[in-house]
């Protein structure tokens, strides 16, 4: 006999574990209506709260049930639940079993969840599609579209945090580099300091060069401190970047952060210099 646990999803809705395995895998028999009504006597007898809702995620992983034998639908309903319920622990053991088990599965589920208009289950969406190589092309397809089309600063960040460049492209993906470039333009002043450090790893030095001229002149101090981290770790002699540089560091408004950063792309820029041998 399984475990009555119980899981509290919205407001005035109670799910027993039982009732949630019977949902997930096509074999288990239905619980009986019995089994609801003493459970939620029980709870409001003994007056004690419900379990978190990953409770039911813990007692599935336990419950012995094929890895592969729940349909996308299945999943579906139980990603929503756990959002609708707020448990990003419960969420994270999801995306964990489907990154980590079949990769169809899981980009599937991560194309239909990016297709949803409830943002909580897009920044799902985002959070799986994330957890693969980036070399995939099916997963570097959603994301090259999602810095295209992507509106909501909050999914972006999150996404421009995940993102990581396999090494072989480093420096030769256009397509992800002009999405980037887009953001560049972005009214939200974290979203434009986060696509600067990604360029870092996606764009060539000559392009990048250009956009760290804009960013070190832009009017947040956000981004003109990624401008200066990103300058610090580029082989440069730009003299358009040095002036602009030199102009933040005698500006005593700057933060303690800015002028350090700019002392230390300065000093690189002076041993780079002073290096014939060392790459342009």
């Amino acid at each position: 006999m399984s475990p009555v646990f119980s899981v509290r999803l919205l407001a005035g809705v109670t799910l027993t574990v039982p009732a949630l395995l019977w949902m997930l895998s096509p074999n288990a028999p239905e619980p009986s209506a019995a089994s609801y009504r003493t459970h939620t006597q029980a709870v409001v007898a003994d007056n004690m709260p419900a379990p978190p809702v990953s409770t039911l995620v813990t007692a599935h992983r336990q419950a012995a049930l094929p890895p592969t034998g729940h349909s996308d639908a299945q999943i579906m309903a139980l990603i929503q639940r756990l959002a609708n319920a707020g448990d990003e622990e419960g969420l994270y053991r999801i995306r964990s079993l489907l990154a980590d088990r079949d990769s169809g599965q899981g980009l599937r589920l991560a194309n239909v969840l990016l297709e949803q208009s409830d943002i909580r289950l897009r920044r799902v969406g985002i959070d799986l599609i994330t957890s693969f190589s980036m070399t995939d092309p099916t997963v570097h397809q959603q994301v090259a579209l999602l810095l295209k089309e992507e509106q909501s600063p909050e999914l972006l960040l999150r996404l421009l945090a995940r993102m990581d460049a396999p090494i072989d492209l480093y420096g030769t993906d256009t397509e992800i580099s002009s999405g980037l470039h887009r953001l560049l333009t972005s009214t939200d002043n974290d979203v434009r300091s986060q696509a600067l450090l990604q360029l870092l790893q996606w764009d060539d030095y000559a392009t990048l060069e250009g956009y760290l001229y804009q960013a070190l002149n832009d009017p947040s101090p956000e981004v003109r401190l990624s401008a200066t981290t990103v300058v610090g770790l580029i082989d440069t002699r730009s003299t358009t970047l040095k002036s602009a540089l030199l102009a933040i560091r005698d500006n005593p408004r700057e933060s303690i952060d800015m002028h350090r950063n700019v002392i230390t792309a300065l000093h690189n820029m002076d041993a780079y210099e002073a290096d014939p041998q060392s790459s342009l």
